[in-house]
């Protein structure tokens, strides 16, 4: 698994950030991109991570009227079926390689386009089940494009992964087997059981990103399981904007 390097969380650059946007515990949690500006506290360069008089950087909200691009990265994901063809099926993958990309909109609302593991014979392993060691062909998300929506609950900020133009959210696991190729698709089991993933600020790399981890709200349908609902997912998604520069979650 290619693990993230943490490099700290900027602890001092994130107090000052909460200072100047004011929050309070009523108020909206909100995507903040570092962007070119004048108005708002100056930074050095495009991390908005070291405050200097005469830059020209600043933590802000996405302007209206925009969105951004931001890629998804570094899964590490668990996906097991309890009640697969041919017993309790779980496959984890350690996210080298990984792809996906998505948008943010300045309502706290995205779209998730792509969601992949590349290369999952190599990045992908068996835990259990039919699926064949070295063998697993495909893992990656379905029903795309899924929407998003960004939240806070006890204080914490939550990312909810729910339906978007192309129905329920889920991923969808293809192995070979000693029957041949079998995939089994696990979505949310209704528009209102909708995904969530614990999102906190980190620094990788020196860039200023999110990462998600699954927060197990409800059990998926599977396909294997005759669409009952016992799919589970846990592990971890980072998002970051696609040019690089800082992306960070506070209160509006």
């Amino acid at each position: 698994m290619k693990s993230l390097k943490l490099a700290g969380l900027c602890l001092a650059s994130m107090l000052v950030m909460g200072m100047a946007l004011a929050g309070n515990a009523a108020a909206a949690p909100l995507w903040l991109v570092c962007l070119e500006g004048t108005n708002l506290t100056k930074y050095e360069d495009d991390q908005c991570s070291k405050l200097h008089t005469g830059g020209i950087w600043q933590s802000q909200g996405i302007p209206t009227g925009k969105s951004v691009t931001v890629t998804l990265t570094a899964f590490s994901l668990r996906l097991r079926d309890p009640k697969a063809t041919g017993g309790p099926s779980a496959v984890k993958c350690n996210g080298t390689g990984s792809e996906g990309w998505g948008l943010i909109e300045p309502s706290n609302i995205g779209k998730v386009f792509k969601a992949k593991i590349n290369n999952p014979r190599t990045n992908c392993e068996r835990l259990e089940g039919a699926c064949k060691a070295g063998e697993v062909e495909s893992v990656e998300g379905v029903n795309l494009p899924w929407s998003t929506r960004l939240t806070e609950e006890s204080e914490k900020f939550l990312i909810q992964i729910q339906k978007g133009t192309g129905g329920n959210p889920g991923w969808a696991v293809t192995c070979n087997t000693l029957l041949g190729l079998q995939t089994d698709t696990c979505t949310a089991p209704s528009e209102a059981a909708d995904e969530h993933l614990r999102a906190e600020n980190l620094v990788s790399g020196g860039v200023l990103l999110i990462k998600g981890e699954f927060a197990k709200r409800s059990r998926a349908k599977c396909t294997q399981a005759k669409n009952e609902e016992v799919g589970e997912i846990s592990g971890w998604i980072s998002t970051l904007l696609a040019n690089g520069f800082a992306l960070s979650i506070n209160k509006a």
